[in-house]
C-alpha cells in the first residue's frame, strides 16, 4: 500500500492512485466554465439592524435571491446566502453565484416541505378538539370550548379578539364617530 498513515480515502482510482470521490470532485469542476473556477472574494458581513425591507430586497435581489417574504425572512436568508458565499471562497473549485442562489432556493423548499408536514396534523387535531368542544359546550356538558391544548386556545382566543376589536373600530369609523353597541 502507497499509504504512510493509517486512514482510508474510500474506493481508489485504478487509473490515477487517487480516491473516487477526488476524482468526481476533480471532473466536475473541470465540466465548469473557466471563469467560475477562479477563486471568488469573500463578501463582506452585513449589518442588516438598520436595513429597511426595500433594502432587503435590493440586496436579495443583487444575489439572486428570492425578494418575497418579511423583512425576518429576507435577513436571514441573504445572511445564509453570505455564509454559503464565503465558505465556498475556500474552495478550491467554487460553485457560481448562481448554483449557489439554487442551492439557498432549494435549502427553503425542503425547510418549508417539512414545516408544512408537521404544522397541519397538529392544527387539524386542535381544531378537530375544538368542534367536538363546541357540540359538547352546546349541548350544556362544558363550560368552556377549547381545543385541548392552553398555548393553542390562547393562540386563537387572542386572533378572534384582535377581530373583534378590529371591527368595532371600523363600524365605529362607518358610523361617523358614534359608537355602536
Amino acid at each position: 500500500d502507497e499509504h504512510d498513515g493509517d486512514y482510508d480515502d474510500g474506493p481508489m482510482s485504478t487509473t490515477s492512485k487517487m480516491p473516487l470521490s477526488a476524482v468526481s470532485n476533480q471532473i466536475e469542476a473541470q465540466s465548469r466554465p473557466q471563469q467560475q473556477q477562479q477563486q471568488l472574494k469573500r463578501k463582506p458581513t452585513t449589518n442588516y439592524h438598520s436595513l429597511k425591507r426595500k433594502k432587503l430586497v435590493e440586496l436579495c435581489q443583487k444575489e439572486g435571491l428570492n425578494t418575497h417574504g418579511t423583512e425576518k425572512e429576507l435577513r436571514q436568508r441573504h445572511s445564509d446566502f453570505i455564509t454559503l458565499y464565503n465558505s465556498e471562497c475556500d474552495s478550491d473549485h467554487p460553485r457560481s453565484v448562481k448554483e449557489l442562489a439554487m442551492e439557498m432556493k432549494s435549502r427553503e423548499n425542503s425547510i418549508k416541505a417539512e414545516a408544512a408536514k408537521r404544522v397541519p396534523r397538529q392544527q387539524s387535531k386542535f381544531m378537530k378538539n375544538l368542534g367536538n368542544s363546541f357540540e359538547a359546550y352546546n349541548g350544556g356538558s362544558i363550560s368552556k370550548p377549547t381545543t385541548g391544548n392552553a398555548s393553542f386556545d390562547g393562540t386563537l382566543n387572542a386572533g378572534f379578539a384582535e377581530m373583534v376589536a378590529k371591527l368595532k373600530k371600523r363600524k365605529e369609523t362607518a358610523a361617523g364617530g358614534v359608537e355602536c353597541t
